[in-house]
């Protein structure tokens, strides 16, 4: 597996953290290693139809991988079902043509939550970034080179 940032060229990658209800995006560049988020996206409830709706995106910033959180660390009271699904997410979109890497997300919403509680923001004003913020952190987990296979 080819290591992205190893090489001279610049790659601009998208990160994920997907949900249920939201669908958490961030954007980085390879060569600098800095992920910013982006606003998220409602999840549809179909992953293909998910998957087509990254693709766009993805698209439109020019994006040559996809990087999806995968919750290695598993929750007993899902037994590993959004495991699973992020993990089907994932290889929806390599059907759609798209380089993707798997990062662990596990914590990334708790640590996420915690540090925008410890910024003061509102539960309100939280609820709406603390999705593309997980996936701010599991892109910046990947350019650490944190991969999961």
């Amino acid at each position: 597996m080819r290591r992205i940032g190893t090489e001279n060229t610049k790659l601009i990658v998208m990160g994920i953290d997907f949900g249920a209800a939201r669908i958490g995006i961030a954007f980085g560049e390879s060569d600098q290693k800095v992920a910013s988020r982006r606003p998220f996206l409602l999840a549809s409830g179909s992953l293909t139809k998910d998957a087509q709706a990254i693709i766009k995106i993805a698209e439109n910033e020019k994006a040559q991988a996809i990087v999806v959180g995968i919750p290695v660390m598993e929750d007993a009271n899902d037994g590993g079902k959004m495991q699973k699904i992020c993990r089907m997410l994932g290889e929806k979109i390599q059907d759609l043509g798209r380089t993707v890497y798997f990062v662990d997300e596990s914590g990334s919403t708790f640590e996420v939550e915690s540090e925008l509680r410890d910024m003061g923001l509102r539960a309100s004003q939280r609820r709406k970034i603390k999705d593309s913020a997980a996936a701010q952190l599991i892109l910046e987990r990947f350019f650490a080179g944190n991969l999961t296979l």
